[in-house]
């Protein structure tokens, strides 16, 4: 279990032979999951990444929740090699629709095999993954 903008670490974690990193802490700099699903998707599954617990879930309307996960499944899902899991844990002040809009989102479009091109979607949203709310609030307005 990590937290945080571990990066660097990432090669000596493989070199010691750890295969899975949880969670996967996509809200911090560093750990774009475009970036880390190109450079280190072929040796490590990740295990998180697949909804904001910091600033979406909690504070996004449903429809935004959906995207943020519809998103995160474009990025990290093609190619296997991710389990999805929010970034942290739901705490109470999540509202119940959100929860049930993110699962619902990943029953819809996260079964494997996942289509998609893990680079274009990495262009697309490369600007997203700090500061997920402003720019699904962009998105949806």
């Amino acid at each position: 279990h990590s937290d945080g903008a571990i990066w660097e670490l990432l090669p000596d974690l493989i070199e010691a032979g750890v295969q899975v990193l949880n969670p996967v802490q996509t809200d911090v700099i560093g750990m774009d999951p475009a970036e880390l699903k190109r450079e280190f998707g072929k040796d490590l599954v990740f295990w998180g990444a697949g909804v904001d617990t910091h600033s979406v879930l909690d504070r996004a309307t449903p429809d935004q929740v959906r995207e943020d996960v519809r998103r995160r499944i474009q990025v990290l899902g093609p190619g296997g090699g991710w389990v999805w899991a929010s970034i942290h844990n739901m705490l109470c002040n999540v509202p119940a629709e959100n929860i049930l809009a993110a699962v619902d989102t990943v029953f819809e479009q996260g079964s494997y095999p996942i289509a998609g091109d893990p680079k274009e979607s990495a262009e697309a949203y490369r600007d997203y993954w700090m500061e997920p709310l402003p720019r699904l609030k962009e998105h949806t307005n």
